[in-house]
């Protein structure tokens, strides 16, 4: 990869025609814009989200809707910003598309000179947080899909599992289809993923609102005391989000990548979403429970009904 960067750059220098790495991207198996967008749903919308209730009880409501839309416009912005940066480096390399890391290196060489020393370092450091990161969020998907699998288990069939027996089983369910590297052969996963997501809220919804609209009274619009709850209130917020770890292989494996950083294009249309859907279930789950807001919404659930 070096050496195929450093002749193009000489070719490049000699004059010729300006490089598009779009333009020259290999499209088989590529995704369509609508397949993106709902990969791009499928990674950001879940255990997070089902946590906003309680990052709202922490601040209140106001500060929980300004607070939402400010840190998902931080994150876009910087993910663009991100994204924008990968497709310089590409272009005045003159190669298609560059890995995560690579694109790292590369920037501290044409950077400052005090940071050049990084450089080699660097794809190691990236690529140990990104993996970090990566295993944190399945982590806590894990454990949230487990705990839930509990609850219906202990109350339905009277199977009381520890949880880690349920970690251990919903594992070893999810671990095939984690082996599927192709994004065009997952679309259809990712589409009955949006389904059954939009088929949970629509339960958590119809308990919200089966009793009418929930009373406001003794809700808090501004908690007694925000700024000790913030940080619980950002990580969440951030966590049900921030999809750095997907956007740069959504757009890599797109038909049309150039559409993927539009002002209406797939990546913001699909953080519009993202962030509606978290005000709504964060403002209704804590007006809904109040002080009895739980860690996720689907303990608030009546276990009858699950």
């Amino acid at each position: 990869m070096n050496m195929t960067l450093q002749v193009s750059e000489e070719k490049h220098k000699d004059g010729e025609e300006e490089y598009e790495p779009y333009q020259n991207r290999n499209t088989d198996h590529s995704t369509t814009n609508w397949e993106t967008m709902g990969h791009l749903i499928t990674g950001s919308l879940g255990a997070g989200m089902m946590a906003l209730p309680i990052a709202f009880k922490h601040v209140g409501l106001s500060i929980g809707i300004i607070g939402t839309i400010l840190i998902s416009s931080l994150a876009s912005y910087c993910m663009h910003q991100l994204l924008r940066n990968i497709h310089h480096i590409a272009k005045n390399g003159r190669v298609p598309q560059i890995e995560y890391a690579h694109a790292m290196k590369l920037s501290l060489d044409k950077g400052p000179n005090c940071l050049k020393w990084l450089s080699r370092p660097s794809p190691y450091i990236v690529d140990f947080f990104v993996g970090a990161y990566q295993m944190g969020i399945c982590c806590a998907a894990i454990e949230f899909i487990s705990g839930t699998a509990k609850q219906v288990a202990d109350f339905h069939w009277k199977l009381h599992f520890d949880i880690r027996i349920w970690m251990l089983i919903t594992g070893l369910l999810i671990s095939p289809i984690n082996q599927i590297r192709n994004f065009h052969r997952l679309s259809p996963l990712s589409a009955l993923g949006d389904l059954l997501i939009l088929g949970g809220l629509s339960l958590v919804y119809y308990f919200i609102f089966k009793d009418g609209i929930p009373s406001f009274e003794n809700k808090h619009w501004i908690a007694p005391e925000p700024i000790k709850g913030f940080a619980l209130f950002f990580g969440t917020v951030m966590y049900s989000v921030q999809t750095i770890g997907v956007i740069i292989a959504l757009e890599k494996n797109m038909r049309t990548p150039a559409d993927y950083r539009k002002p209406f294009g797939v990546f913001n249309m699909g953080m519009v979403i993202i962030t509606l859907a978290d005000i709504l279930i964060g403002f209704w789950g804590y007006v809904k429970w109040g002080d009895q807001t739980q860690s996720t919404i689907t303990w608030n659930l009546p276990p009858t009904n699950l």
